[in-house]
């Protein structure tokens, strides 16, 4: 029952992140510090997309990147990916954390 709980919170926890990038990406996020404190998830978040999405163009054919030419936009779809992927990561954190006793 542990793992299960576990795994909701690292999907929940991921869910929320990849929203929020995608927030930060479509200029969604007014608030300044807030922004500093997103761009911690989005910017590498961004460019694994952005690999990920360049891949997908080549080999497939799809069009998932929008515009530009040196950061282009990201298409909607490719920031659900996004969530997947930042699942294992705070899987891993998670347990991690887990892991580490409090010493009081």
């Amino acid at each position: 029952m542990r793992n299960q709980g576990m795994i909701l919170v690292a999907f929940i926890a991921s869910s929320v992140q990849a929203s929020l990038a995608y927030s930060l990406h479509n200029d969604m996020i007014s608030i300044e510090i807030f922004q500093w404190i997103v761009s911690v998830i989005y910017i590498p978040l961004y460019f694994v997309l952005l690999l990920i999405g360049g891949l997908l163009e080549v080999v497939f054919g799809l069009n998932l990147l929008k515009g530009g030419v040196a950061l282009p936009y990201l298409h909607d779809a490719l920031w659900a990916v996004g969530g997947v992927l930042l699942l294992p990561l705070n899987l891993w954190l998670l347990k991690l954390g887990s892991r580490c006793k409090l010493r009081t």
